[in-house]
């Protein structure tokens, strides 16, 4: 659950869905599926830390 709570708090809804298919594979013992999901999960987490590193360096390039 931290995983699915902590993106949603960011607004990565994309990290949130997969984490939450990821936790729900897993207590349902399906590990093919929660595999598929956490894979998921960090291609999209990877989009998300592209996406911040974008906007904050667009942030330290604006002048002052």
């Amino acid at each position: 659950p931290q995983r699915k709570s902590a993106t949603g708090t960011i607004g990565a809804l994309s990290c949130r869905h997969a984490a939450g298919r990821g936790e729900t594979a897993a207590r349902a013992g399906d590990a093919a599926m929660a595999g598929q999901a956490f894979a998921e999960l960090a291609r999209e987490a990877d989009k998300v830390l592209a996406a911040w590193q974008e906007m904050t360096d667009e942030r330290q390039a604006r002048p002052t």
